[in-house]
C-alpha cells in the first residue's frame, strides 16, 4: 500500500503580520476603552471630546478598524494623556536610571504605510523619547499635539514640514517645535531614514486639538 505524503497548507507571508496587527489593534483598543471608563465618559461624551464619530471610537476599542496617529492623538489630548500612554497604563518614573534593550521599545500604531514610531520609554518620564523610521516615498502629514518636542535627523534626508515651512534635514540636524504647532514627516528619497526625538509633557489636559484637513 502505498503512502501519500501530505504537505501543510503553505503559510502566506503576509499572515505573521495580519495576526500581529490584530493583536496590536485589539490591546490598543483595550487600552483606549480602560482610559475612557476612567474618565467616567460615555462614547458620545469621548467623541465630542476627540472630534471624532462614537460609531468609530466603538470600532477602535474592539480592534476592528485601523486609527491614523493623527486621530490618536486626539484621543489622546481628550484624555489628557501622552501617546506613549495608550501602548500601556503609564509607570511613575523609579529613582534610579532606568534601562531600555533594543528590543523593548513600544510601537504604536500609525496606519500610515512606511512609518513606524517606536517609543523608546516604559515609565511615565516627563520626557518621552521615541524613534522614527520612515521608509522611501512615505509621510506622516498634519500632526499637532501638545508638548514641546525635538526632532534629530540620524539617517538618511527627511523634510519636517512645521507650519508651512520646509526644513530639509540630513544627519546631525536637530529641530525644535513649539507645542500644538502643525507639523509633517516627509521621506521623498529612495533610501529610509531615521529620526529620533522627544516630547515634553507640557500642556496636557488642554482643549482638544485639531487635525488640519481631517474630518472627524
Amino acid at each position: 500500500m502505498s503512502s501519500e505524503h501530505l504537505e501543510a497548507p503553505a503559510q502566506r507571508s503576509g499572515e505573521p503580520r495580519a495576526d500581529a496587527d490584530a493583536a496590536t489593534r485589539a490591546a490598543l483598543g483595550r487600552r483606549l476603552r480602560e482610559l475612557r471608563l476612567e474618565r467616567g465618559l460615555t462614547l458620545r461624551q469621548a467623541a465630542t471630546r476627540a472630534g471624532l464619530s462614537h460609531t468609530f471610537i466603538r470600532m477602535i476599542e474592539h480592534g476592528e478598524r485601523e486609527i491614523a496617529i493623527s486621530r490618536l492623538i486626539r484621543l489622546a489630548d481628550g484624555y489628557g494623556v501622552m501617546m506613549s500612554d495608550l501602548l500601556s497604563e503609564p509607570r511613575v518614573p523609579a529613582s534610579e536610571p532606568e534601562f531600555v534593550g533594543r528590543d523593548e521599545g513600544r510601537a504604536l500604531p500609525t496606519a500610515a504605510p512606511g512609518i513606524s514610531i517606536e517609543y523608546l520609554s516604559s515609565a511615565s518620564w516627563p520626557m518621552q523619547p521615541f524613534i522614527v523610521r520612515l521608509e522611501p516615498h512615505s509621510a506622516l502629514e498634519q500632526l499637532v499635539h501638545p508638548g514641546i518636542e525635538f526632532l534629530h535627523c540620524v539617517a538618511g534626508r527627511p523634510t519636517l514640514v512645521v507650519d508651512g515651512v520646509a526644513h530639509a534635514m540630513r544627519a546631525g540636524d536637530t529641530l525644535f517645535i513649539p507645542e500644538r504647532t502643525t507639523h509633517s514627516y516627509l521621506n521623498r528619497s529612495s533610501r529610509p531614514a531615521r529620526i529620533v526625538g522627544a516630547v515634553h509633557r507640557s500642556g496636557l489636559g488642554d482643549a482638544a486639538i485639531g487635525i488640519e484637513g481631517e474630518p472627524g
